[in-house]
């Protein structure tokens, strides 16, 4: 049976290896697909990437706009509040005029009535801007606005129509400001907006002429080429201009003539998609290639690393499993023939002779409790530990056990108690529960002094998670080897017998249960080792009729 078995395993490490061939050559396809969708990405990128850069500069100037319109809307609501307070009488006063034209700063006010016909003016006799009265229309319809460019005392103005409600009715307040002022107001704005290389930023009358409100530069020369471009089209546009050296975005500003313009040039505004920033993306993508080869060559590599560490590692397993079986059968004859021999059965023996035999069934028994540990090492590294998980009571399986250890524990001299209330039923494999506490039970008493305690704790947490803690007043574990004991084959700086195997079993016991083993320790003061057991996997579990207490 055992060679068949073998085969069988053989069998199963070809299939894997070429499981993993076939998945690295499917990576490595993979990779080169993935590699070429880059570069068909990367080109379809770039061309994006320059409308991106259109539409990111249009959207700016729709904020611009959009901050303009709030200066705009805050004047017209300070105006008419200031009118509904002061210019609210029937009979208008000259020092009310005179003091709402000091408080808004203006060059003239004027009230017209409900026809648009001034009756009151600050200073006295001051008349309304010639050009387009599109604004007083609006004003008078209930909507503030404001005017295109005006001439008003031989000057370029701009008029703030702002209706309001008096004791005769609807007015409208004209207020008159001087393109200058408005230039000093809105250019700071201008100049703040969020800016590409070369850019300047304009607000225009665009329904009246070419005539510059604002400009974010006001001591340049006015960008001509720029006129031409908007004369005619719609106010809200985008593009290019001067042969495709500068680009343009313009939005209009609402319930205004105005519209917004910023300008700049077409270098500054693509720089980000051409020359060395348009290639870097490609010499990336070679770099990309050479890396893939370099980490497909190196899986490669590390899976052969791998693959003959995991043969290493199976021969290992399989040596220790075969000769332990092989020299479990002559062990068992010598066990039994020694115990027979101590028992008398096979005919008096001397005293001398009592205790050489004693000694070689004492041996025995030893050597078979250690070759039960390799088996145990070799099934859990093989993946063949059975686990028979069954509904008990944790607390009477910790019983028996501490009852099992007493002898031990009283030919040490060492106190050994159980601290174990009912918890209730937990679903768990009672032999191996039971195999984790006797290692760590003999581990304890093991590292501990004659007339030292060993005290087994048993609770259920709050998660309905298993604690079971083996606490001892031994010699303790040093920082360095409190995660080198586990190991297989390895004990603490101080060793005190046996192979080193009973920790490193426990531990992969527990953890195929998807449990932790843990300890706390310090060189005097003992050691505490706590397994934890999660709760049952099933929510509502149906338990036994008659739930185990052992295996």
């Amino acid at each position: 049976m055992q060679p068949r078995r073998r085969d069988g395993r053989l069998a199963v490490t070809g299939i894997m290896r070429r499981r993993r061939r076939a998945t690295l050559a499917a990576a490595t396809l993979i990779a080169a697909l993935l590699i070429a969708g880059v570069a068909l990405a990367l080109a379809q990128s770039q061309r994006d990437a320059r409308r991106t850069l259109d539409q990111r500069f249009s959207s700016g100037s729709g904020t611009a706009a959009a901050l303009v319109q709030t200066i705009v809307d805050q004047a017209y609501a300070n105006d008419a509040g200031l009118a509904a307070r002061t210019l609210a009488a029937r009979r208008l006063q000259p020092a009310a005029l005179d003091a709402v034209r000091s408080r808004l700063s203006a060059s003239a006010i004027l009230v017209a009535d409900a026809r648009g016909a001034v009756i009151a003016s600050s200073p006295a006799g001051a008349q309304r801007g010639a050009g387009p009265a599109d604004h007083l229309r609006q004003a008078l319809a209930g909507r503030p606005a404001l005017s295109a460019t005006q001439r008003a005392g031989g000057r370029a103005v701009v008029e703030v129509a702002v209706p309001y409600r008096s004791r005769a009715g609807r007015r409208v307040l004209l207020v008159s400001t001087p393109k200058s002022e408005l230039q000093q107001v809105l250019a700071p704005y201008l100049r703040r907006i969020p800016g590409i290389g070369t850019q300047r930023a304009y607000i225009l009358d665009h329904l009246h002429g070419d005539a510059r409100e604002v400009d974010s530069r006001p001591g340049a020369p006015f960008d001509r080429a720029l006129h031409e471009r908007l004369r005619g089209g719609p106010p809200t546009a985008h593009g290019t201009y001067a042969g495709g050296a500068r680009a343009f975005s313009s939005v209009a500003i609402p319930h205004t003539p105005w519209i917004l313009v910023r300008t700049t040039s077409a270098a500054s505004l693509y720089a980000p998609v051409e020359g060395w920033n348009k290639d870097l993306p490609w010499a990336l993508l070679a770099a990309l290639v050479v890396a893939a080869g370099v980490l497909v060559a190196m899986a490669l590599r590390a899976w052969r690393s791998a693959d003959r560490a995991r043969q290493a590692s199976e021969a290992k397993s399989a040596f220790l499993a075969s000769m332990s079986h092989e020299i479990r059968t002559p062990m068992t004859t010598v066990m039994g023939f020694s115990e027979m021999l101590v028992q008398g059965r096979l005919g008096e023996l001397s005293d001398e002779q009592q205790e050489i035999v004693g000694h070689i069934h004492t041996s025995s028994q030893h050597l078979d409790r250690l070759l039960s540990e390799v088996l145990d090492l070799a099934r859990v590294e093989e993946g063949r530990m059975h686990f028979a998980p069954q509904d008990v009571r944790p607390h009477l399986l910790v019983e028996e056990v501490v009852q099992g250890m007493g002898g031990l524990a009283r030919d040490r001299e060492i106190a050994l108690a159980a601290d174990a209330p009912d918890v209730g039923v937990h679903r768990l494999d009672p032999h191996r529960f039971k195999q984790v506490l006797y290692n760590l039970i003999a581990n304890a008493v093991k590292f501990t002094e004659a007339g030292g305690e060993v005290t087994v704790r048993l609770r259920r947490d709050a998660a309905q998670e298993l604690a079971l803690d083996v606490i001892d007043t031994g010699v303790g574990i040093p920082a360095e080897d409190l995660e080198r004991i586990f190991l297989p084959f390895e004990q603490g700086a101080r060793r005190n017998g046996g192979a080193g195997l009973g920790l490193a079993i426990s531990r992969r016991i527990v953890d195929a249960q998807g449990g932790r083993i843990s300890v706390r320790s310090q060189p005097g003061e003992g050691s505490t080792f706590r397994v934890e057991l999660p709760p049952d996997r099933d929510p509502d579990p149906e338990p036994d009729p008659d739930p185990v207490g052992h295996a």
